[in-house]
């Protein structure tokens, strides 16, 4: 007799538990919804003047931002309070080089180049190429990833340096 009472006072109390464990389940289920993914932009020369505050502005606008830079002529110390962040990521890269970051972006600003005049003449080859090359690879990654122009969203298309103002390809977006 006393194993029959002993098996059911857990019986009882498991199914007493049932309801609050349903509720418990729903609590976390609705929990674990989290806030839509941030969008997220790319930012180029960001341990320089202008990209370091970039980055603060676009992550006070809510944005995931992924700093970029080769530190030539950028400071770690400009973005150093961002990397206990979790929606700020760096990346040591050059951008003359391929540039290849996963997944949507929904901006692309390339600030990567020296912007002194003394910059300018001691390493003259690599302000060449960060601002061609880096301009030519973070243009094909815009066109991959199908990023918009901060300033210029509603005319997306393709512009023909050599043409007028008005010589634009359109993509078909509106």
């Amino acid at each position: 007799m006393s194993a029959k009472k002993s098996s059911t006072k857990p019986m009882k109390a498991a199914k007493a538990t049932k309801p609050e464990a349903k509720k418990a389940a729903t609590k976390t289920a609705v929990k674990k919804k989290s806030a839509p993914e941030k969008e997220r932009v790319l930012i180029t020369g960001a341990a320089g003047f202008l990209g370091s505050h970039l980055c603060d502005r676009f992550l006070k606008e809510g944005y995931h931002v992924i700093g970029m830079d080769n530190l030539i002529t950028g400071r770690l110390k400009n973005i150093e309070h961002l990397f206990k962040r979790s929606d700020f990521e760096f990346y040591h890269h050059d951008v003359s080089k391929y540039v290849h970051v996963p997944g949507k972006l929904k901006y692309i600003l390339h600030f990567a180049s020296p912007a002194s005049p003394i910059d300018y003449l001691k390493i003259p080859i690599q302000t060449l190429k960060v601002s061609s090359l880096g301009t030519h690879n973070l243009l094909g990654l815009a066109l991959a990833k199908k990023s918009a122009h901060p300033g210029c969203q509603h005319q997306r298309g393709v512009r023909r340096p050599a043409g007028t103002s008005a010589d634009w390809k359109r993509t078909g977006a509106t």
